[in-house]
């Protein structure tokens, strides 16, 4: 008898770590291929608004689009040429 409890409670033990695997799986594949839901997301041109003091700079990364603020001064320094 002692037995069989074991092998039940071991049947149990693998069908919640399926479960929480198989939870985990889906839940990292559901996104749309794009970056919606990335960190990357919200740095799109048309979602970074910048005070009236910055400006806003993108760059290509890729297919994407990525946009910071930055100080008028911080950007005249980063476009310098004798920066690069």
């Amino acid at each position: 008898m002692t037995m069989k409890n074991k092998e039940v409670r071991q049947s149990i033990a693998m069908v919640i770590l399926l479960t929480i695997g198989f939870m985990l799986i889906a839940g990292c594949s559901s996104s749309s291929g794009g970056y919606e839901g990335s960190a990357f997301y919200y740095q799109q041109p048309q979602f970074v608004h910048c005070a009236d003091s910055q400006v806003k700079i993108c760059e290509q990364y890729g297919s994407k689009m990525i946009c910071e603020c930055l100080d008028e001064k911080e950007a005249k320094r980063l476009l310098n040429p004798a920066f690069f």
